[in-house]
């Protein structure tokens, strides 16, 4: 593994504890389950740090969302990664 991505990972696991202990529940409408995952609506590589792409998931959820990329997307779940905004 690179030393660039070692850094990224670093990072990333601080940034991913810290937005988890600030949304301690599961996003995922009509759940309030305790959220133990971290869900990138718009994928990881230039996302991977920006919270405002991280929503906070359990792991049944998480499942859901990433085996339906259809319904993710038709419902909010999942956003575009051309979309800049």
């Amino acid at each position: 593994m690179s030393k660039k991505m070692k850094r990224q990972i670093s990072e990333y696991s601080k940034v991913r504890a810290e937005f988890l202990e600030e949304n301690p529940n599961c996003q995922f409408k009509g759940c309030n389950k305790k959220a133990d995952s971290i869900h990138h609506i718009k994928g990881r590589g230039i996302y991977l740090l920006k919270k405002e792409t991280f929503m906070a998931v359990c792991h049944h959820h998480h499942v859901i969302i990433e085996h339906n990329p259809e319904w993710s997307y038709e419902h909010g779940y999942s956003l575009s990664r051309l979309n800049k905004q």
